[in-house]
């Protein structure tokens, strides 16, 4: 009985050794498991620190480049206002050179007109004069 004993307690110790052997193993693959994993997860993190490093940087310039947009947007239409005000003033003031030269020019008809009714006058004064000598 104590031989069975002794046999079934070495049998018993060999199996437990064997499950401790096995944990073991299971163990040191799951920590070199998580190893891996604990590897890739901090270059996935570099990556998306990197990336979201670009994001805001690409982010910072569209900001930067929006904002010169709308100086350079307001500048043209300050441009463009500017420049229609002149072109504006300029026309105005060709037309009233214009309208004075049309002022002027009928001014001179006018005076033309008289000048050949006053002569037409004086000239058939003169006819009756030469017809009436």
């Amino acid at each position: 009985l104590e031989l069975k004993g002794e046999t079934r307690m070495k049998q018993i110790t060999a199996e437990w050794k064997k499950k401790e052997i096995e944990r073991e193993e299971e163990a040191r693959r799951q920590v070199s498991e998580y190893n891996k994993l604990k590897g890739k997860m901090k270059i996935a993190l570099k990556d998306l620190e990197l990336r979201e490093n670009q994001l805001l940087e690409q982010e910072r310039k569209l900001v930067l480049s929006q904002e010169d947009m709308a100086r350079e947007r307001t500048r043209l239409t300050s441009d463009i206002r500017e420049t229609s005000r002149r072109v504006e003033e300029e026309f105005e003031h060709k037309l009233s050179l214009q309208k004075q030269k049309l002022a002027a020019l009928d001014k001179q008809n006018r005076d033309l007109r008289a000048q050949v009714r006053d002569r037409t006058g004086i000239l058939v004064v003169w006819q009756s004069h030469i017809s009436y000598l």
